[in-house]
């Protein structure tokens, strides 16, 4: 028992950051069997105060300059002793109070114990010898006066981002803000809830995860999770109506759409009050790119903001749905784009520049519709092919290349007229994606296969990432007279990222986060072969 009580007051230790330590924290509280004793542990050393209550036979141990983080607050009566109950809670905003409820008068012996550099005990020895009468370490005999009648709180709101507290009359409050977790703990004094109040939770708006409603030590608590370290807490007291308002701080400078030179071209920097989510690419003609937000608020024109610098002709600005701003680039010419999100997930950074030899590429997801390809145990490779190819498509546009895909949904493709899209598209490269299968279901890994001696260079440096990104066995690139590869007047590599027929392949290609990396290292090469072979001429 003592061993666990020791293992979890040192996991504690571990999830609270230097920020929550300002006062003492007690973290853990139980009684320990073998010893005989009410234990409980603190972050460091502290002086405690002890009082005994004649008038209700109770014995008090006050721990100043303490905040209490443990979350049992109550314990059953202690066989064998004189203990009816102990309970423990937060007295004052930094006192925590444990009071030992007895069925007659006594005293019990208290002492500090150090068990590492950061933990300490309190143990209240109940199950020995009782203490004589009298004092220790700032120990005293106090009577105290009957408390005055609670008065109910009514109701408990939670509006969106605000919590309402309704009473019968003003309501006093102490509000205690902690980090971590990011949380408020606002204690009530001399307040209670109604019974059907008690250990209720109400599930928060933007700002506010949930808030939980206590009554501990003669005082209702409510303790409010916050969904953002930075929020920021208003709180009003009116005669009848409490409030606690939370909001998150405005990003330092104004919001809205700035343009700046960057290098041979330009950079559009869209600002937001709030975090914001987004997709970019073009529309057809090449001549366009949008860019479509979600979430946050913006100071945007209306209608058109007129650039006229060479490379961006002009921005519309206009709405999607109720969540989304979609943005229009007008080109005067081909461009080059990359974009990011900053650290803040508030602003949005795109690069525009000129591109005189555009680069495009033909993506293949191979099989679709009838043509199911191979098959796993949950599997089909069309499926997985197209899924990879959709994620390829995003994130090479938002590296500025253009794409075009042989299908975008499930349909059954022929193999000649998927060759003639990419000459069609004039692309620079083309690229097949595929999942294989084999009759032995140990075999797995990654393949790539050419068959013009000008896409080896392609089919080596998309084969290299895959096989690095997806830490999968390294099964080599291959000449092969595929369809897609042979016919193809362009570079040209057909890839086979996994093997749908062996369980642990399979398990990964249904996976997204697989699929994602798989699509990224496609990207990744690609990309460098498009840089070490240089502009076309």
């Amino acid at each position: 028992m003592q061993r666990r009580i020791l293992f979890l007051a040192l996991l504690f230790l571990v999830l609270f950051s230097p920020e929550a330590l300002a006062a003492t924290q007690v973290r853990l509280f139980g009684y320990d069997q073998k010893r005989g004793a009410v234990v409980v542990y603190l972050s460091k050393a502290l002086p405690w105060r002890t009082l005994r209550l004649s008038q209700r036979d109770r014995f008090v141990v006050d721990l100043p300059k303490s905040v209490y983080l443990g979350s049992t607050s109550q314990l059953s009566a202690i066989p064998g002793t004189n203990v009816a109950s102990v309970r423990i809670g937060q007295f004052e905003p930094d006192t925590v109070r444990i009071v030992l409820d007895l069925k007659s008068p006594n005293t019990f012996p208290v002492e500090l114990e150090t068990v590492s550099k950061d933990l300490v005990r309190v143990v209240i020895r109940t199950g020995g010898q009782m203490a004589q009468s009298g004092t220790k370490n700032d120990e005293k005999e106090v009577k105290v006066p009957s408390p005055p009648a609670t008065f109910n709180i009514e109701q408990v709101e939670l509006r969106g981002d605000e919590v309402i507290v309704h009473s019968k009359e003003k309501l006093a409050a102490s509000v205690n803000r902690f980090n971590t977790p990011p949380r408020v703990v606002i204690d009530f004094e001399k307040a209670g809830l109604l019974p059907a109040m008690r250990n209720k939770t109400l599930r928060g708006g933007k700002n506010i995860r949930s808030v939980r409603l206590l009554e501990e030590n003669e005082r209702a608590k409510l303790v409010i999770e916050l969904a953002h370290r930075d929020a920021k807490v208003d709180v009003s007291a009116g005669t009848t109506v409490w409030r606690a308002t939370i909001s998150r701080s405005k990003p330092v400078g104004e919001s809205g759409l700035f343009l700046r030179r960057q290098g041979k071209g330009w950079q559009m920097v869209l600002k937001a009050d709030d975090e914001v989510s987004f997709k970019i690419g073009r529309l057809s003609g090449n001549d366009r790119l949008y860019l479509d937000v979600t979430g946050g608020s913006f100071n945007l024109p209306r209608d058109s903001v007129y650039v006229d610098n060479g490379i961006i002709a002009r921005v519309r600005v206009g709405t999607q749905d109720e969540k989304t701003t979609r943005l229009v680039m007008d080109l005067d010419q081909p461009v080059k784009h990359t974009v990011k999100l900053a650290s803040d997930r508030r602003s949005i950074l795109i690069g525009i520049s000129p591109d005189a030899f555009e680069e495009k590429v033909t993506v293949d997801p191979g099989h679709g519709g009838r043509d199911q390809g191979a098959r796993g145990r949950f599997l089909k490779e069309k499926d997985v092919n197209l899924q990879v190819a959709l994620r390829v498509q995003r994130l090479m546009e938002q590296s500025g290349i253009n794409v075009q895909l042989t299908r975008s949904k499930d349909v059954e493709v022929m193999l000649r007229p998927r060759v003639g899209m990419g000459d069609n598209n004039d692309s620079d490269v083309f690229v097949s994606i595929h999942a294989n299968s084999f009759s032995n279901p140990g075999v797995r890994g990654i393949e790539t296969y050419y068959y013009n001696p000008t896409s080896l260079p392609l089919a080596k440096a998309v084969h290299s990432h895959l096989v690095r990104t997806l830490k999968r066995p390294d099964r080599g690139v291959h000449r092969n007279n595929f369809v897609v590869v042979k016919y193809n007047k362009m570079p040209a590599c057909l890839v086979e990222i996994g093997y749908l027929s062996n369980s642990e392949d399979e398990a990964l290609l249904a996976s997204k986060v697989y699929q994602e990396k798989a699509a990224s290292a496609i990207t990744a090469g690609v990309k460098d072969f498009l840089r070490d072979r240089g502009p076309r001429q």
